[in-house]
């Protein structure tokens, strides 16, 4: 698969009232808008009008699906049973979530690249090249159909995650498209713009080449057309985004508006309103600026971009800013300190904080302590108190951490307590109890010698002297040593005690783990299978071997330990296979595509491969999903030994958990 690097550059503003992006831009600076006109001869490809008027804000025909950018190529291809059909969609889609419905809300943008195609080979994979990269094998069903969709973008009104997807840049019509469009929509031409100059639509694949004159040829393996049909819109409205708004006055009552937008690059916007000084932001995009001189305190304000119709202007409400100043927190005084000031002057409103899991707290004077917060929340909210309409002004602000580093964590050494242990057996310490350690360093410091493997370690091991030992642990950290030392008691060796285990049941085919960990005093380890000679025993000189279960009954091990003193112990365990019940719902060749299909069930536990057989040759094998259902397809060319089974043949179907049957065939056309 060759993903395409490319992406989107930009997406407008959101329509006051329909609520989708008013247009999408690509690298090269083309903006689309959504093709909503039906009347539009150049706009094909749109959603029909639902049965159930939307209701607001939606028209009463608004479509459940439309689109910024649509490409379409159509081409036959060689099928199984003649020539066929492949088509290729790439597509910036306007749609609705959940069930589709036309429900406010619920709007979300996509691109899509989707490959359909109908009597390809069955259960076979294909690859598209496209003009945005190449799809990554896609495989037909028993019908040999294909259809294969990457969608990529956001959730309902989350419209930049649309910016990633792999339809970029959009592609132009060739020759020239009508003034304002990328294509008319309708007509099938070849075009350009492909980041790859792949500005063509190939299927590679068995046969699909194969049409017209070649169809009785050698197998072709792939087929390709440059004529796509095209549609997409040149955007011809801006649109406005406000990142931020908001009013300052001062002592002696003088008010402006401080604005902040942003909207395609190349636009003008102005600010109006009723008592508002009409203004024109700076900036030549994507970002505006403007602080908007006022003849009183207005209540509302208007924001238009260039050339835009009155519909896309926006009425704001205007209500003081808010600006949080600092928020710090001090975690070894747990007290969060918080500090804002209105742009009201002249009449300050009441300031309250809040955040997620600290209580709403008024502030006094622009600041607030508040003690007892072991952990805050990464942001913090001040608002102030609303206007006559319920507006309120809104500042926020991460909080900082401040005062003394965190107490570290102590450094501890802990050394696990070991039970009584026979002399000649081999002990494992444990320091992983420890705190805030970076170095281990054990020794002996009193007992008959031994030896300290892995010293260094948390986890050193030694070989049981005769008599007690006592080691100490030094763990080291954070600049400082901490010591700490253990006696580990010694007892006289003991006769070897074998325990292999109790008897287990499981299927055929699964890996059995043995274990001998419960055995007493034992030095070495040896299994056998006496009535097995042939069966594979992996680490057989181990505490826990292993072998996979054959069919064929019980299979007898046995465990034969040593100790440091008295004969060796012996133990048996018995591993039985669990009955296997394999049936064959189905078992037919189909003559018109010349095709085998066995299907059926398993009752062993998975993995569990059913392999189906005709006079001995293999016709295909398939693993059973979870619930042990299993499906055999396969289609043989002509003359295979394979095909065509004479009526009363019967296949032999077989599992790696034992199960073993024989079924007839059924032929059909």
């Amino acid at each position: 698969m060759r993903p395409n690097t490319h992406r989107l550059n930009g997406v407008g503003p959101a329509h006051p009232a329909l609520g989708f992006p008013l247009w999408f831009a690509d690298e090269n600076g083309v903006r689309l808008e959504l093709g909503l006109d039906r009347g539009d001869v150049n706009i094909q490809a749109i959603g029909e009008p639902p049965e159930t008027p939307p209701g607001p804000p939606f028209p009463d025909d608004f479509p459940d699906e439309a689109f910024y950018f649509y490409a379409e190529a159509e081409m036959t291809v060689g099928g199984t049973d003649g020539p066929s059909r492949a088509r290729l969609i790439l597509a910036l889609e306007a749609a609705f979530g959940g069930d589709g419905t036309v429900v406010d809300r619920r709007q979300v943008v996509f691109g899509r690249i989707r490959v359909r195609a109908d009597d390809l080979w069955p259960d076979t994979d294909y690859i598209a090249l496209h003009p945005y990269g190449e799809t990554p094998p896609m495989r037909t069903d028993e019908r040999g159909r294909l259809f294969w969709t990457q969608d990529l973008g956001g959730g309902p009104g989350e419209f930049a995650p649309a910016l990633d997807g792999q339809v970029a840049p959009f592609l132009t019509a060739v020759p020239p498209p009508p003034a304002g469009y990328l294509g008319d929509g309708a007509t099938a031409t070849s075009v350009t713009g492909s980041p790859y100059d792949t500005n063509l639509f190939r299927l590679i694949g068995p046969r699909v080449g194969n049409v017209g004159a070649t169809a009785n040829s050698a197998a072709v393996g792939e087929i390709s057309t440059d004529l796509f049909v095209v549609q997409g819109k040149v955007a011809t409205v801006r649109g406005v985004q406000v990142d931020r708004l908001g009013y300052r006055r001062d002592v002696a009552g003088a008010v402006v508006i401080d604005v902040l937008a942003s909207t395609a690059p190349g636009s003008t916007i102005e600010a109006s309103g009723p008592d508002v000084r009409t203004t024109r932001l700076a900036g030549a995009g994507p970002h505006y600026a403007a602080r908007v001189g006022c003849d009183g305190l207005p209540s509302t304000v208007v924001l238009a971009a260039s050339d835009d119709p009155p519909e896309l202007a926006l009425t704001l409400p205007v209500h003081e800013l808010v600006t949080v100043t600092r928020a710090e927190h001090d975690p070894s005084t747990g007290t969060l300190t918080v500090e804002a000031v209105s742009g009201d002057v002249q009449a300050p409103p009441l300031l309250t904080l809040s955040g997620d899991g600290i209580p709403d707290t008024r502030l006094v004077g622009g600041t607030v302590a508040l003690p007892g917060i072991a952990a805050p929340p990464p942001r913090v909210t001040v608002t102030s108190e609303p206007d006559a309409e319920g507006d309120r002004g809104t500042g926020s602000r991460e909080v900082t951490l401040a005062g003394p580093a965190s107490v570290p964590v102590p450094v501890t050494a802990v050394i696990a307590p070991v039970p009584p242990v026979p002399r000649g057996r081999r002990v494992t310490l444990d320091g992983r109890g420890s705190a805030a350690a970076r170095a281990f360093s054990w020794q002996q410091v009193s007992g008959p010698p031994i030896t300290l493997d892995n010293a260094d370690t948390a986890r050193p091991s030694f070989t049981a002297p005769a008599g007690d030992v006592v080691v100490e642990l030094a763990v080291t950290g954070a600049g400082m040593t901490v010591m700490t030392a253990a006696t580990i008691p010694v007892t006289a060796p003991a006769p070897a005690v074998a325990r292999a285990g109790p008897d287990l049941t499981a299927a055929v085919g699964d890996r059995i783990v043995l274990d001998g960990g419960t055995s007493l005093n034992a030095v070495t380890f040896a299994w056998t299978a006496p009535g097995n000679p042939g069966l594979v025993l992996d680490d057989a000189d181990t505490v826990t071997p292993s072998f996979v279960l054959p069919g064929g009954g019980p299979v007898a091990l046995q465990l034969t330990v040593s100790g440091p003193v008295g004969p060796d112990a012996v133990d048996a365990v018995v591993v039985r296979p669990l009955p296997e019940q394999l049936t064959v719902s189905g078992a037919q060749f189909r003559t018109g595509r010349l095709s085998w299909r066995i299907s059926g069930t398993v009752t062993g536990t998975a993995p569990d491969r059913v392999t189906a057989r005709y006079r001995g040759l293999e016709i295909g094998s398939a693993l059973a999903d979870a619930t042990g259902t299993w499906d055999i397809r396969r289609t043989v060319p002509a003359g295979d030994p394979l095909r065509p089974p004479p009526r009363g043949a019967e296949v032999v179907v077989t599992s790696t958990r034992g199960g073993d049957r024989t079924e007839p065939v059924i032929v059909r056309d």
